[in-house]
Order: structure tokens, then sequence, then C-alpha cells
């Protein structure tokens, strides 16, 4: 829920695509689900740079979210949560 939060706020899509990976105990590849960021408007003629605050945990203390080049960097102070 608290990842869906983020994804709006930035007006992002979040959706889930299958990779194979290898699983060292089966011997063979599997299939691994990760989630995919995408921007609603794809044909857009610059890269997305946005920096955003929010108490979105609710401990009181607002956490800096970074959108920068597809990556998305959640910071409380200094540090990298």
């Amino acid at each position: 829920m608290f990842l869906k939060q983020v994804v709006k706020k930035f007006g992002l899509s979040l959706y889930p695509e299958s990779f194979p990976v290898w699983d060292s105990d089966k011997e063979a590849f599997v299939a691994m689900e990760q989630y995919i960021l995408s921007v609603d408007n794809t044909l857009q003629k610059y890269r997305i740079a946005r920096s955003q605050r929010y108490d979105l945990d609710g401990d009181g203390k607002p956490e800096e979210y970074i959108l920068k080049d597809g990556h998305l960097t959640v910071k409380e102070g200094l540090d990298i949560i």
C-alpha cells in the first residue's frame, strides 16, 4: 500500500512483469515477478526528475521521495530507506 501511495503521488503507473531467473535448487529457469514503473504519457520529450516530501508512514517525519531517470529513492533525513 505504501508503494502505491508513492506511485500515485508521482502520477505513475505500476504493473507486474515476469522475467526468468535461475533457481539453483531446481537447476532450471523459473519465472519471477518484478514491478515496472511507467509514465502514463510515454511520449514525453524529457526525463522525469521530481522530489517531493510526504509523511506516508505516519511517524510525523516527512520522507523525501526522489524520482530521477526511472529510479525512485526514499530518504528519511540523510538515510536512504
